[in-house]
């Protein structure tokens, strides 16, 4: 984490993830989640860095896009296949699952009103749910 007006590194956070291909913070400010090539989603605490969840995916896949519903309760994520994936943010429970199109859902975004979720995919598809 960087001061947004020094560019100065204030935090450093290790995930032990390969690669993080996204990275959220929840709406309370102190945890975030990361997505990585490890095939896993990490909820990690902003302020110590410390792990709080391991929630792993699909096997043989990578985790790309993440993000907080607005009560912090669950993690929408996408992995690289056509499911979009919601799990509860203490467990890592499997709450819901989403198909979308036949290819990669690639990114995931939650209107402000956190009613819609809107998805783009690998073969051009944008769907909205």
């Amino acid at each position: 984490m960087y001061d947004a007006k020094t560019g100065r590194e204030i935090n450093h956070v290790p995930t032990g993830q390969i690669e993080i291909n996204a990275t959220v913070f929840a709406p309370d400010g102190k945890t975030i989640a990361t997505s990585g090539d490890d095939e896993t989603i990490r909820r990690l605490d902003a302020v110590d860095g410390k792990p709080r969840l391991r929630i792993s995916g699909p096997k043989g896949r990578h985790a790309f896009s993440v993000l907080f519903t607005p009560s912090g309760g669950q993690i929408v994520t996408t992995w690289n296949d056509p499911v979009i994936r919601i799990v509860n943010t203490q467990t890592g429970a499997l709450e819901g699952e989403l198909k979308d199109s036949k290819d990669t859902v690639n990114q995931i975004a939650l209107a402000p009103d956190g009613k819609t979720l809107a998805s783009g995919s690998d073969d051009g598809a944008a769907g909205l749910w």
